[in-house]
């Protein structure tokens, strides 16, 4: 019964030929995926020698779509090694793939092994640059640092700020540094999926922080002339349009048509109504006219 259901070579047999057309090509020199790709190509011909195909007459037709399916370096190298005259076989192109794994194998563990010795040494240069600071402090010359110094911390303000610049000491930790260490990367445009649980608490971290020194920070700087409250005008005020280029007494005169209130509320600028049509203009340019009940 097993065999009666399973056992049709058609159905195998198209099975076997459409995995082969379908093997990953090789985009660039990568030894796994080309030992995948002959891997792949040696299982499907034995699996199809084994049902009685005849696989040894296929290998025009096998050499050709391996070789369409290799990078360009390989299949130049290819080209390199047979002649116009020689008609190449299955295995010859077989043994040549698996040198050139066993080449770029050899050639790609050098170079990662490089790679290692290189980031041990910048990380033992980084180790070095960040212990040679000077331990001693640099204003008394005695043994402690200068943030216990008793002769620094009786100093003014203006004086320990002299002595910081004069010694090109960090401001933060007090010590001679050329801060060495790697910036934290900016976490804040990332998509939260492509992030671990600690990169999304750093995320909103520098959320928070973005969003504290661009709002709260800028509360603290503001100016007297934001808070100072100007005229307070409504539609159908009569004004003076100040212009810096005629006298006074010359100003034209309009009437206030419409507010224009900011996000914060307050009126910055108003749509007159003059004799020339309707403009706009900011409040701190017009004078209120006084009007009688």
């Amino acid at each position: 019964m097993l065999k009666r259901r399973y056992d049709k070579k058609r159905i195998i047999i198209q099975r076997h030929i459409r995995a082969l057309f379908e093997l990953q090509s090789v985009s660039k020199e990568n030894f796994t995926n080309l030992r995948h790709l002959v891997d792949g190509v040696l299982k499907h011909l034995r699996a199809l020698k084994a049902i009685g195909r005849p696989t040894d007459s296929w290998d025009d037709v096998i050499i050709h779509l391996i070789t369409s399916k290799l990078d360009h370096v390989t299949n130049k190298e290819w080209e390199d090694n047979i002649s116009d005259e020689d008609i190449p076989t299955i295995q010859h192109l077989t043994d040549f793939l698996e040198h050139r794994c066993h080449t770029l194998e050899a050639v790609s563990r050098k170079a990662q092994s490089a790679s290692v010795s290189q980031t041990k040494a910048n990380q033992a240069r980084v180790s070095s640059l960040a212990s040679s600071g000077v331990a001693s402090c640099q204003n008394c010359r005695g043994d402690h640092q200068i943030y216990s110094c008793e002769r620094f911390l009786k100093l003014s303000p203006e004086d320990r700020l002299k002595v910081v610049k004069e010694n090109k000491l960090c401001w933060n930790c007090m010590k001679f540094s050329r801060h060495t260490g790697i910036p934290e990367p900016t976490l804040t445009e990332i998509q939260e999926c492509r992030l671990t649980k600690l990169q999304r608490t750093e995320q909103m971290r520098q959320y928070l922080w973005n969003r504290w020194s661009k709002d709260y920070l800028n509360q603290l700087q503001q100016r007297t002339k934001w808070k100072t409250k100007g005229i307070d005008l409504k539609p159908g005020d009569m004004v003076l349009i100040r212009e810096d280029n005629i006298p006074p007494l010359c100003w034209p005169m309009g009437r206030v048509m419409e507010t224009h209130p900011g996000d914060d509320g307050a009126v910055r600028v108003v749509t007159l109504k003059t004799m020339r049509g309707l403009f706009k203009r900011p409040v701190n340019r017009l004078s209120l006219l006084p009007m009688e009940p």
